[in-house]
């Protein structure tokens, strides 16, 4: 059995991915299962349940880059908020609370509201409010990590009622509050609503999400997998 593990072979192990941890209901890489139309039309889902993200209007998709200095040299995708580039899945993942939301990407800092992932529904949006503090929909507002918004991060969201949190590049929790009884009925990439409003001008290199709250040690294997693959320094 391969074992969660928080350093870069796990003791002998294989290297981790987010397959290492139970409960993966999507996982999206810009290095796997992207497809190239006028930009990027399919992003297919790495964790085997089909949740493929797709952009059918070509002046709408992101662009994939394929080495970025940013992000040690690894893939990733842009996307521009001044043509409103936006990927979603279906209607699933489906899922109750608990369940937890993982983003690597930044956006650029400017004065707008930007959405990193949203639940299609305008109701669960993971963004950047304009002043830079990242929050969730629902008033749960990170206000004391100093992290730049326009730099690469890795942001966690544990979504479970009075209990959840957000990490922001960090191992603990950077707030807890209680986010009420949202659910998730697919994903948005890139904006909130299915293209609704709050375009991402920015970078995303992974998605993942999780149908549980993820564990401390879950989080540092997803953090140290972070700072290994993409260069993101992780804080306390």
């Amino acid at each position: 059995m391969i074992g969660i593990g928080i350093g870069p072979g796990f003791g002998g192990s294989l290297p981790f991915s987010p397959r290492n941890i139970s409960g993966l209901a999507l996982w999206l890489r810009a290095d796997k299962g992207v497809t190239i139309a006028t930009g990027v039309s399919s992003w297919a889902d790495q964790s085997g349940n089909g949740n493929t993200a797709t952009q059918a209007t070509g002046s709408a998709q992101p662009t994939r880059n394929a080495s970025d200095a940013s992000y040690n040299n690894q893939a990733t995708l842009s996307f521009a908020s001044a043509a409103s580039q936006f990927l979603a899945t279906g209607a699933t993942p489906s899922l109750s609370q608990p369940f937890s939301i993982v983003v690597v990407g930044n956006d650029s800092g400017a004065a707008a509201i930007q959405a990193l992932a949203d639940d299609k529904a305008a109701t669960l949006y993971f963004a950047n409010n304009g002043s830079g503090h990242y929050y969730l929909s629902g008033g749960l507002n990170v206000t004391t990590n100093a992290a730049a918004s326009n730099t690469p991060k890795v942001l966690i969201a544990t979504i479970n009622g009075a209990s959840t949190t957000i990490r922001l590049s960090a191992a603990t929790p950077d707030v807890t509050g209680n986010i009420g009884a949202a659910t998730l009925t697919g994903v948005s990439i890139g904006c909130i609503g299915n293209g609704v409003s709050g375009f991402l001008n920015g970078k995303i290199a992974e998605v993942a999400v999780y149908s549980k709250a993820l564990s401390v040690a879950e989080v540092a294997a997803i953090n140290n997998y972070a700072n290994k693959r993409y260069g993101i320094s992780i804080g306390a």
